[in-house]
């Protein structure tokens, strides 16, 4: 095994020791676990990255799933409640301006007036579109 091991790349192996542990957690273990994942991009092509994440949040055995990155690609999998931005080593507030601008210029909304946006949004009805900053 180690010999098929040694031809796998850094993103294939970490690929398969992560199925390797989720399968033993969906064996032996009868509870949910939380997962926790450290830069998954440095090994992966941003499309596996994207993949990988996707299955991951739908695997019943995870129960709680953080993942510390600063791959861009995975900002749109994740709502703007489920993700927490970190500067200097300290978690921003969501209701700083700090943590809107960094949100914003992430998804493309720099040049969008979000207040005016969310009225209009309430105005049509579409109350689940509403964030609150």
């Amino acid at each position: 095994m180690a010999e098929g091991l040694s031809e796998f790349s850094p993103g294939e192996l970490m690929l398969f020791y992560l199925c390797v542990f989720l399968m033993a957690i969906k064996r032996k273990s009868k509870n949910s676990v939380a997962l926790i994942i450290d830069e998954p991009e440095l090994h992966l092509h941003p499309r596996a990255l994207v993949k990988m994440i996707k299955t991951l949040t739908e695997f019943e055995s995870v129960s709680e799933f953080w993942i510390a990155s600063h791959s861009l690609f995975l900002v749109p999998l994740f709502s703007f409640e489920e993700i927490v931005f970190m500067h200097h080593n300290k978690v921003i507030s969501r209701n700083s301006h700090i943590y809107k601008e960094l949100y914003d210029s992430l998804v493309g909304l720099e040049n969008i007036d979000v207040g005016l946006w969310c009225r209009k949004m309430q105005d049509l009805g579409v109350h689940a579109a509403v964030a609150r900053f």
